[in-house]
């Protein structure tokens, strides 16, 4: 029983941590691929994570973009260089604004900005 309640209790205290981590890594196929699809026409991405207390945004060029199938439950995620992104984090330009990609997607995520503040 008491091995029971300090799982319970760690896994409470791990979601209370990360409450806004992963919010939009993990997406079915046909919206891993309209990401992919709008990344591929974009020269870099700004990433911002707002909850996770960034005082300022990183430039990235791309240089490759893909949709790659995790192997669990048909999620897929998606890569820009070789590395996984959290949409809920990632802007891109749109007619001069830095628009947050995964409400641009229609994704439910929270705490972020639609607009990047001072892009």
């Amino acid at each position: 029983m008491k091995k029971k309640a300090w799982l319970v209790c760690g896994m409470i205290s791990l979601f209370s941590v990360s409450g806004h981590a992963d919010q939009a890594a993990y997406m079915n196929k046909t919206i891993a691929n309209k990401a992919v699809s709008l990344l591929k026409s974009k020269p870099e991405i700004r990433l911002y994570c707002q909850p996770c207390g960034d005082v300022a945004w990183s430039s990235q060029r791309i240089r490759a973009v893909q949709a790659v199938n995790t192997g669990y439950d048909n999620l897929w995620e998606v890569k820009v260089n070789a590395a996984s992104v959290d949409l809920a984090y990632v802007y891109i330009n749109v007619t001069g604004q830095w628009q947050n990609i995964a409400l641009l997607l229609g994704l439910p995520v929270r705490g972020v900005a639609k607009v990047l503040p001072n892009g």
